[in-house]
Order: structure tokens, then sequence, then C-alpha cells
């Protein structure tokens, strides 16, 4: 199993960070223009929906929930949408965002963990959650979340 860890600091409190992840503008902001839908509770599914780029909709990612304290970490299990899977087979990792306050900013942490050895994602996700991290924070600070090309 393979794990990633990314941490950076945004100037602003936990609770401003984790409404960025969690309510539609600042999802729509960081996941390219998806909605986020999910109740949050504990064994709840969650979906990120948005466009498909051919005018339609599709499920990127999907998953349940494995735990949630609003303003202090959330906790999933990760799997790519339907469009997104290598045929035949469907990896699962588990994602975790966790937010400290660290007095004068608000140290964020995400931890992809219990990733495949041979899951083909992995090093798309080791160098996209440093960049994830920074849109965050550009969102977060400036209110604008800096544009990156998808591959």
């Amino acid at each position: 199993m393979k794990s990633i860890t990314a941490t950076l600091y945004i100037a602003s409190t936990p609770e401003v960070v984790f409404a960025a992840l969690t309510q539609p503008p600042g999802v729509a902001a960081l996941f390219f223009g998806s909605r986020l839908e999910t109740s949050f509770e504990p064994g709840s599914p969650y979906r990120y929906v948005g466009p498909d780029g051919n005018g339609g909709e599709a499920v990127h990612v999907e998953g349940e929930v494995l735990a949630f304290e609003r303003g202090a970490r959330w906790c999933v299990r990760h799997r790519a949408g339907p469009a997104w899977r290598t045929p035949g087979r469907v990896f699962e990792s588990r994602l975790t965002y966790e937010l400290r306050d660290a007095g004068f900013a608000t140290q964020v942490t995400v931890t992809h963990d219990e990733i495949e050895d041979d899951d083909p994602g992995y090093a798309h996700n080791r160098e996209g959650w440093v960049i994830f991290l920074s849109r965050l924070k550009s969102y977060v600070e400036t209110g604008r979340a800096f544009d990156v090309p998808l591959s």
C-alpha cells in the first residue's frame, strides 16, 4: 500500500478553510465546477458531480464518509468516478483532510493512503495534492483558485 501526505498553511481560520472544502462556492471553484453531494454523516455516500466536457455531467469521485468533524477533519473512502476508472477494476483508497489552528493560520494536511500498489492514479495524485492545497490557499486568501490544465 502507498500513501501521500501534503501540508500547507493558509492565512485564515479552520472554519473558513473547511467551508471552502465543503460548501458550494468553494467546491465549485476548487473542483472545476463540480458540486458535492453528501449529508456528511459517517456511512453516507458522497459524490463530486460536475461537467463532463461534452455539455453533460459526470460523477468524478465517489465513496463513503468515514468520519466528519466540522471545521477539523473529514475522512472518506475514495473511488474514481465511472468515467475515470480503469476498465474492469475499481481502486479504492482513504482520503483525510485535517485542519489545525496554528494561531497565525490554519495548518491543512491531506493524507491519501491505503492506495493499492498498482493504482494507476497514484502518480497523478502524488503531484496533484500539492497543487490542490496551493489552489485551496489561493482561493481562501484571494477569493480565486488559480487554473490548472486538466489532463
